[in-house]
């Protein structure tokens, strides 16, 4: 029996126009534009405000003022915007991303030299899709274990990270986990959101969230 064909949220037909439309722009323009999104999509998305606003609750601390509390979570909207149009412009800038970003290379070479697999272990800090992108530029053989993302959100995403070879393996194909492991690949994993319900209850600032057991194990 063939599997129905996961229908694909409008916007994500989109995205490839917005790398077009990177090429002719420069940086500075960009970040405007997320500027002014950022601002609209806090306004408007009252549900991703309400869940941002209450993570900076937690992240900050009792106390905190309020109108801090908000600003905060504004600037989230802001980042967050970049982020994804920083990621659209992978095309454009992969010839030279290793010359953007600062790296010492030294560990990462003598367990690569020695023929060993390395897990990469990182959090949902900054653009973490982006660090995988630079590794891959820069020659490593990275494979990145990423989410499902329903309406077409994954195959898109994808399409972008892939695009200076890096290796995507869904968080529920253990087998491939493993054989990247084995094929002595780099191996990243993003350690602060369990996706399997098994994960391991962990202090987080002033509260409590689970952990994936993953980067562990392979570790």
């Amino acid at each position: 029996m063939s599997r129905a064909k996961e229908p694909q949220a409008a916007i994500t037909w989109l995205m490839p126009l917005g790398t077009i439309v990177q090429f002719m722009l420069p940086r500075w323009v960009i970040v405007a534009v997320a500027r002014v999104a950022g601002a609209l999509a806090y306004r408007f998305d009252r549900k991703g405000c309400e869940g941002f606003t209450e993570n900076c609750r937690h992240i900050l601390g009792p106390g905190t003022p309020e109108s801090e509390i908000r600003a905060t979570a504004r600037r989230l909207f802001f980042h967050y915007v970049l982020y994804a149009l920083d990621l659209m412009r992978v095309p454009v800038v992969k010839r030279r991303v290793t010359a953007l970003v600062e790296f010492d290379r030294r560990d990462a070479d003598q367990m690569m030299a020695e023929g060993r697999g390395l897990a990469v272990v990182t959090g949902h800090i900054g653009s973490h899709d982006l660090a995988g992108t630079f590794l891959a530029a820069s020659g490593y053989p990275i494979s990145a274990v990423v989410e499902h993302v329903p309406r077409g959100w994954t195959k898109v995403f994808n399409r972008y990270r892939e695009a200076t070879a890096m290796e995507t393996i869904l968080t529920t194909d253990r087998s491939g986990i493993a054989r990247a492991m084995l094929r002595r690949r780099m191996l990243a994993l993003v350690s602060d959101r369990d996706m399997t319900g098994k994960g391991i209850l962990c202090p987080a600032f002033n509260s409590y969230r689970y952990y994936s057991k993953g980067p562990a194990a392979y570790i």
